[in-house]
């Protein structure tokens, strides 16, 4: 399982945003929004596998520890 909430927390902590992620992806902030505000556990596949490649992109070295604690 991944840890959506730590995902994107890496992006409010940086200059990034989550904003800005939503737009480089391409999708609703709506969608990250929820998994912030907890009315969603994880968002719509396509936007999962959107936010994940970008996640790896800018946070190589934390993208490892979005797992770590499930398994």
């Amino acid at each position: 399982m991944i840890d959506w909430p730590m995902l994107i927390n890496n992006f409010q902590n940086s200059s990034i945003g989550v904003n800005r992620l939503a737009t480089e992806a391409g999708v609703p902030s709506k969608h990250l929004s929820d998994i912030v505000t907890g009315s969603s556990l994880e968002p719509p596949f396509s936007t999962a596998i959107k936010i994940l490649d970008i996640h790896h992109d800018y946070f190589p070295d934390l993208h490892e520890k979005l797992t770590e604690d499930f398994e």
